[in-house]
């Protein structure tokens, strides 16, 4: 990741200053050096941090040849071969950087250009012709970008933060989108933790002139053309061509590469073929997995594994050149590890069960050597999809003979009854009939349950409930969603809070295979029988895997628990967390709010029953809010201050 910034000024002010202070407060996320471009009014800057063997020649800003284009970029372009074709450049062209490929795409293309890049990327150029600014980033948002505008002004850099260089920006946090961010609702694509300031959109560009801001979503894959083969074998073919190549793109570098590893199908089918790919390099892999403190027996819960590391183990030992290393869950809940989070990334810490085997698994990598890690966080939605939203398809199509060849095999794997019922009823049943039947059973409406945190006066300000309750929110929760919704969410989601600030953390590039743009559409666009046979779930990946991942992790059907032992942890630091509550109660951005006196109560001794927390789903979903707000407020903290 290359740290960016830059400034134009419309009415003609110097840029120059404000551009440099921008760039050097990004110093942690670009540590190989520092590059300045000055044109008066319009000035770029960037961080460098040298990843691949073409970063030796790698200078930015870089201008066209004909001097109407400045181009600064964060790039990690997974497509160079294709476009060195598609732009008919001579062989010489390999050994250039990936800033110089996309500013050839540049020019040949403009704003049409993000059509033919595959990759990570957050760039920016300067037109000067049309005196028009132009932002833009990858299709899920791996790398970020924010912007302010106004008064005939715009600048822009990879951290928010870096924005304050400006003293005219107002320092100050946005009420809506952090509540959101606390009730898990979905973000406006533009919107940040910091007010006045903007995203610019994973997936979309910005363009931006002296009076307004557009805002364009580029990438669409729910309206991608059907993709169909001939026979079922060239599905897997197919799929086992675009995964390889998208795992050979993620391990491209001069450094060496680690891997998460998991008990789940997404981890160990990238860590499987990394291994493979390396190995025919003759390059070694080192595989990473998070497992319980040593003695530690917690309760079990249905359907869920807590200790990955035996399927792990199997994984790794098939492949020669695969170091498995172990990492224990921390046994006391660290609230500095937020902190920390909060600094880096500039952003609370979403999963905050995580946070202590997150750091020490990336900071053991890091003493290994390893710059490069490989994750398969987007697995779910592409590599192993279950296929599930297929049979509320065929039942608003009202296929009864389709949907009864599946209800064999779903109850082979497990379903029991009254979820087949559930999945039967969903499409026909609206909102209301639903509230009412969890009402006539005393079941807990999980989604409402995400407001605990929130004070009635806020949850009523902000018309929360009516949010959480409106079709565009309840869609993805229910089993009735469609595929297209599931396309849809994408427009919505921002990878940047895992890996925006992973170079700052650790000097890490996390890359995930399973985000691959070409793997994802072509997920996306084959049939969803692919995924799911006669009720046989991840039949895609079931059947490209088989007699590579072990026979034992292909027949678990438990899901993996990460950090299974969060309740204890947290309860060993209750005190910790009791001193934290107490220092929001008159913080001026929780009190509007957060309901500090709930939390508090939820985190005393009667409310804090472990066991119980274990195994009863609404008192984690309840007890897990109370950390994600603690996270919140760690986060709240560390902004406080004046403008640099």
């Amino acid at each position: 990741m290359t740290a960016i910034a830059g400034m134009a000024d419309w009415r003609g002010a110097p840029t120059g200053e404000i551009v440099a202070r921008a760039t050097a407060m990004l110093a942690r996320h670009g540590r190989d050096g520092e590059e300045l471009w000055d044109g008066g009014s319009v000035s770029f800057g960037r961080r460098a941090t040298l990843l691949f063997a073409e970063d030796d020649s790698d200078r930015q800003p870089r201008i066209s040849a004909d001097g109407r284009y400045v181009l600064v970029a964060d790039v990690r372009l997974d497509n160079r071969a294709e476009l060195q074709r598609a732009l008919a450049l001579d062989a010489g062209a390999s050994g250039c950087s990936d800033s110089w490929f996309l500013l050839a795409a540049w020019e040949r293309w403009q704003a049409r250009c993000l059509d033919h890049l595959t990759g990570a990327f957050a760039f920016a150029v300067w037109d000067r012709t049309e005196r028009r600014l132009f932002l833009a980033r990858d299709h899920l948002g791996t790398r970020p970008l924010f912007f302010w505008h106004g008064q005939g002004r715009c600048l822009f850099a990879t951290m928010a933060s870096a924005l304050y260089a400006l003293p005219d920006i107002p320092r100050a946090l946005d009420h809506h989108h952090l509540i959101a961010i606390t009730a898990s609702l979905p973000r406006q694509p533009t919107s940040s933790a910091f007010q006045g300031v903007h995203r610019v959109p994973a997936g979309g560009s910005v363009t931006v002139t002296a009076d307004a801001w557009r805002a364009e979503r580029y990438w669409q894959p729910e309206n991608l053309p059907a993709r169909t083969f001939p026979r079922d074998e060239d599905y897997v073919e197919a799929f086992r061509e675009v995964f390889d190549q998208a795992v050979t793109a993620c391990m491209r570098g001069i450094h060496p590469v680690g891997s998460h590893l998991s008990a789940g199908w997404d981890s160990s089918t990238v860590t499987a073929t990394a291994a493979r790919l390396l190995a025919a390099r003759g390059e070694r892999l080192t595989a990473f997995t998070a497992v319980p403190p040593p003695g530690w027996t917690g309760p079990s819960v249905d359907r869920e594994l807590g200790d990955e590391g035996p399927l792990a183990t199997l994984v790794a030992s098939r492949f020669p050149n695969v170091e498995h290393v172990l990492v224990n869950w921390p046994e006391r809940w660290d609230l500095n590890a937020l902190d920390r989070y909060a600094r880096d990334y500039e952003q609370p810490r979403g999963d905050v069960n995580n946070a202590g085997w997150w750091e020490e698994l990336h900071d053991q990598a890091r003493q290994r050597g390893i710059r490069v890690m490989l994750a398969g966080g987007m697995g779910n939605q592409t590599i192993s999809y279950d296929g599930m939203m297929l049979l509320p398809a065929l039942l608003r199509r009202f296929d009864w003979v389709g949907f009864a060849r599946h209800v064999p095999g779903l109850r082979a794997g497990g379903m029991t009854r009254l979820a087949l019922l559930r999945l039967i009823l969903d499409p026909y049943v609206n909102l209301e009939m639903r509230q009412y039947v969890l009402r006539r059973f005393g079941r807990s409406d999980m989604a409402l349950a995400r407001l605990w945190p929130i004070k009635p006066s806020a949850v009523a300000e902000y018309k929360l409930e009516q949010v959480l309750r409106s079709p565009a929110v309840r869609t993805f929760a229910t089993q009735s969603a469609s595929r297209r919704d599931l396309c849809l969410r994408m427009a919505r989601y921002d990878a940047s809070w895992v890996t925006g600030g992973m170079l700052a953390a650790h000097d890490i590039d996390l890359r995930d295979p399973t985000a691959d743009r070409r793997l994802m559409e072509f997920c996306f666009a084959i049939p969803e029988e692919q995924f799911l046979n006669r009720g046989r779930k991840r039949w895609l990946l079931r059947r490209a895997m088989q007699g590579i991942l072990p026979p034992e992790l292909l027949a678990e059907r438990r899901r993996g628990r990460q950090a299974a032992n969060w309740c204890h942890a947290a309860n060993a630091a209750r005190s910790d967390i009791a001193d934290e509550l107490d220092r929001l109660v008159d913080h001026p951005d929780a009190a509007p709010f957060i309901d500090l006196d709930r939390l508090r109560a939820g985190a005393s001794r009667e409310e804090w029953p472990v066991d119980t927390i274990v195994t009863d789903r609404l008192l984690a979903e309840r007890q897990g809010l109370t950390l994600q707000t603690l996270a919140m407020g760690r986060f709240m903290r560390r902004f406080d201050g004046a403008n640099d």
